[in-house]
């Protein structure tokens, strides 16, 4: 399996997580408790059963407690592109604890769809990498058709005021898939490595180091305190956490 390609999935509780930038689709579903999402400096408060889309190259950071438990699911674009090419210049608005606009029935089946993606994960039986890249295709489907808003090219980086970030950050997110490198970046904007170096930090928050070109640690998303559920030390999961999805098998 190709690991840039590859989804990542995590049930995780969420005390904080630092701003950063996501290359890829992440979908956020508070199972329990509450949080707050602060994406390019806009903050929502999420309860339980409340589904977030947080749009690649959005800056977002998280904060919760002890007691909330989120389920994370993202999805790399180079993973739609070879289906969807204009994946990369598409947005989406998927946010189900604003007022109800008549998507409730689209909210309720990607909620499905990612607890039986967690859980065909944690059961791996014969056939389920088919079943789980299937069912993220039914997601990917459920947000083109009725979620897609008008694409804001390299402004969609509303947290981020300057343009020449704005562009490094287009570069990056067109080419995550390829080793790129700070020197890389300098030579192409005429900056030196070393004002590159704290011109990025100061603009995004993070290190060059510390932007996640990709995460290569399998399953891990988010909080550094995330932490995963399933078989064996969690065997009645989808009892225990998905008393709303029903008709799950």
């Amino acid at each position: 399996m190709n690991p840039i390609k590859d989804y990542q999935i995590s049930l995780q509780n969420v005390e904080y997580d630092p701003p950063h930038i996501g290359l890829g689709i992440e979908l956020l579903l508070v199972i329990k408790g509450e949080m707050e999402v602060t994406v390019n400096q806009h903050s929502c408060r999420l309860s339980e059963n409340h589904l977030l889309l947080i749009n690649a190259n959005d800056i977002r950071s998280m904060k919760g407690n002890q007691e909330n438990v989120v389920l994370s699911l993202q999805i790399p674009l180079e993973m739609i592109e070879a289906h969807y090419p204009a994946i990369h210049e598409s947005r989406f608005d998927c946010d189900s604890s604003k007022e109800d606009n008549g998507m409730y029935m689209f909210f309720g089946q990607i909620r499905q769809l990612m607890a039986k993606i967690f859980i065909a994960h944690y059961q791996q039986k014969e056939g389920s990498e088919i079943e789980i890249y299937s069912m993220i295709f039914q997601i990917v489907l459920i947000l083109i058709r009725n979620f897609k808003t008008t694409y804001l090219g390299r402004h969609a980086h509303t947290g981020i005021k300057d343009e020449r970030m704005k562009e490094i950050l287009a570069y990056i997110g067109k080419n995550y898939r390829k080793p790129i490198t700070l020197a890389e970046i300098a030579n192409r904007h005429y900056l030196s490595l070393y004002y590159l170096s704290r011109y990025f930090k100061e603009q995004v928050g993070a290190s060059f180091s510390q932007f996640p070109i990709y995460q290569t640690a399998p399953f891990e998303i988010g909080s550094p305190r995330a932490y995963l559920y399933g078989p064996p030390d969690y065997p009645d999961f989808p009892e225990q956490w998905f008393p709303k999805c029903k008709g799950i098998q």
